[in-house]
């Protein structure tokens, strides 16, 4: 069902048969997660967020032209403080639910002390992003800041199963939707107010959209490859801005548009010219339009980024704490800290202030965490190598969660080896990706399962390798990979929530698998039946049609 063969009827029923998944994340993410965020004054992050967005917004309407504070500042710290108190005082007075995002709170906030801004490491996009929301809504809102993620998850989740039906897979954009729905994984990290990881998500999401428009589409052309690339720029920028390590999402999002810039160089080459020389004035056209493209890409973020920089090499120092187990890394705050002042910085800072207060992103910091990983890398190559290689089996695998399966609470789960710190509380978070639902009703998938589906998937589409349409298949599984295991690879996977995200390719190869067995039950079926006559031309034009998924 080719973008240019669709008519306006088609059109209006692809929209509507896009727009079910995101009725269905609604629908869970009401379900599951508003009846857990009524603690607003227990979660720091919250607090923290509610404090720069609140003060931002009441300083635009209301400016008291007191210098900015940070959040390290003690009294930014106890603004925050009242102002979450504050905030479930009159969210109970109110009696405001947590769906109701719209609904505002009749009295201002405490007395601010000016206006709060971030920390140096701190992610900036959701504080940001809330204070719009509150100019909109003419008020504070308690619970806009965790409805962020669901209003743009749901055009990214509808451009999804669009560009599937352009591509000719309607069924499998429709079926990889309902499953990134369907899984508690995916909605409750849009809501957790611990970490933005649900931006990196809907990032993700995007980048499997543009993959199928630039490896599968129908007729790509200029255009709509430019088109596409400055949407996912658009994207990129903002769940960058609220989760930095979605620029991670990076590579595979370059390889798929180095793909549909191959596949335009090959749809416009006519066939004389393969005679002729290797490079003529189309390639060159080509490689303008894939820089143009790239620009297109990152250049919304380059525009919007912040002057302050989240900190890289702590978060690598630490990441290596997964698998290590000789060199002294571990996946704990306290540790890296400890190291960190014994050798001589902050002299003048109590050691009880938390990494977080401080400005672990100047030069001379991150060079002290770096020089210390790339001397272990130097000095025992293999040995660097070998936790690349156990990430990568931890991730694609998700042995984890096979390891944690016999646990009644993975928090409470000591760790493998002291190295790794509490991973169990990150994998507590929210409920693991192994499980699937719908409202009140939730199975766990045995991770059997799950591994079956992907030998299935690699196993048929290798073995039909030959034809343009598997190749392409298997192409577009590997920009989503690549983009996923970039950060628990190169970084860690003590994170959780990264390594987990590559679920996401065995849902898609379980939705591409279901598309093709039930092409070849209908088309098989329709032959059969014209076979035995109880068919007509029509029928055997229809059977055509599915046989090209196969």
């Amino acid at each position: 069902m080719s973008r240019k063969h669709m008519t306006m009827p088609r059109r209006l029923i692809v929209l509507l048969v896009s727009c079910l998944p995101s009725l269905i994340l609604l629908a869970n993410y009401i379900r599951w997660t508003t009846g857990e965020i009524h603690h607003l004054d227990q979660w720091r992050r919250y607090g923290e967020d509610m404090s720069v967005a609140t003060t931002d917004y009441l300083e635009h309407i209301e400016p008291t032209g007191r210098p900015s504070v940070t959040l390290s500042d003690e009294a930014a710290k106890t603004y925050m403080r009242g102002l979450q108190n504050y905030i479930r005082k009159m969210v109970l007075m109110q009696d405001i639910r947590p769906w109701q995002f719209w609904r505002t709170l009749r009295r201002d906030p405490p007395a601010r002390p000016g206006h709060v801004v971030h920390r140096m490491n701190d992610d900036v996009g959701r504080a940001w992003l809330t204070a719009q929301g509150f100019r909109h809504l003419g008020g504070v809102s308690p619970f806009l800041l965790f409805w962020l993620t669901v209003f743009m998850c749901v055009p990214v989740l509808i451009w999804v199963v669009w560009e599937f039906a352009v591509a000719d897979h309607l069924l499998a954009g429709f079926l990889f939707a309902v499953l990134f729905a369907s899984s508690p994984f995916f909605v409750e990290s849009m809501a957790t107010p611990y970490v933005a990881i649900g931006f990196h998500f809907i990032a993700l999401l995007g980048a499997v959209a543009l993959g199928v428009s630039m490896i599968l589409g129908n007729h790509l052309s200029y255009g709509s490859f430019a088109l596409r690339a400055c949407f996912m720029g658009a994207i990129l920028a903002i769940c960058a801005l609220c989760r930095n390590g979605t620029l991670t999402l990076l590579p595979g999002i370059l390889l798929s548009m180095t793909l549909g810039a191959r596949r335009l160089r090959i749809d416009r080459r006519r066939p004389a010219d393969n005679s002729i020389a290797i490079i003529d004035k189309r390639d060159l056209r080509l490689v303008a339009l894939f820089i143009l493209g790239v620009i297109l890409l990152v250049g919304p973020y380059l525009v919007v980024r912040p002057a302050k920089q989240h900190e890289i090499w702590l978060g690598v120092w630490q990441g290596l704490g997964d698998f290590d187990r000789t060199k002294g890394y571990v996946w704990a705050d306290h540790v890296a800290l400890a190291a960190f002042l014994d050798a001589g910085f902050d002299r003048d800072v109590p050691r009880e202030v938390q990494v977080y207060e401080r400005n672990m992103g100047a030069p001379e910091r991150e060079a002290f965490f770096r020089d210390q990983v790339l001397a272990s890398v130097r000095s025992d190559p293999l040995w660097y190598l070998r936790i690349l290689a156990q990430r990568l089996y931890a991730v694609v695998t998700q042995i984890k969660l096979y390891q944690l399966g016999a646990q009644k609470d993975p928090a409470t789960t000591p760790p493998l080896a002291p190295n790794e710190g509490k991973i169990g509380f990150h994998y507590s978070r929210v409920t693991t990706a192994d499980w699937m639902g719908f409202a009140a009703f939730r199975v766990v998938v045995p991770l059997p399962v799950v591994w079956c589906v992907g030998l299935v998937f690699l196993s048929f589409f290798i073995w039909c390798r030959h034809k343009p349409r598997s190749r392409a298949v298997l192409w577009l599984s590997t920009c989503v990979s690549l983009a996923i295991l970039t950060m628990p690879v190169l970084i860690t996977t003590a994170g959780a929530f990264e390594a987990q995200a590559f679920i996401l390719v065995y849902m898609l190869a379980c939705a591409i698998i279901i598309e093709r067995l039930l092409c070849f039950v209908w088309s098989t079926s329709i032959v059969f039946l014209k076979k035995h006559g109880q068919r007509d031309g029509q029928s055997l034009r229809t059977s055509s049609i599915a046989s090209r998924h196969l």
